[in-house]
């Protein structure tokens, strides 16, 4: 049986210019990483301040001259980090990497989350 393999990235905002980056495989959640927010960044939700608070708005909509907040990192930043760890990852978090390498091969063996 052969599983197809879906990532998919959520953000959780923890702060205006900090939040984290949740790497699912098909539905599980297998890593987190912290997420940089800055003034006109790209990816994720945006956010802008507006009557001193922030909303969530769509990204399209970027012509009320607002202050804008978004990620500075793409989904697939994250999304390489856990299939290709870097070399900090491999050295000094080793017990992590192997935890993840374990976790998506049970998925895509159909042991871990829902099976289609």
């Amino acid at each position: 049986m052969t599983m197809k393999a879906v990532f998919e990235v959520k953000r959780r905002k923890r702060s205006v210019t900090q939040g984290e980056a949740v790497v699912y495989l098909n539905g599980v959640e297998i890593a987190d990483f912290a997420d940089e927010y800055a003034p006109d960044g790209k990816y994720g939700d945006v956010f802008y301040e507006g009557k001193g608070r922030f909303l969530l708005f769509d990204q399209s909509n970027r012509t009320n001259g607002c202050l804008k907040w978004g990620s500075v990192k793409p989904d697939e930043t994250f999304i390489m980090a856990v299939l290709l760890p870097d070399e900090t990852t491999r050295k000094y978090y080793q017990g992590v990497r192997e935890q993840r390498e374990r976790k998506i091969k049970r998925i895509l063996q159909g042991e871990e989350g829902e099976t289609c």
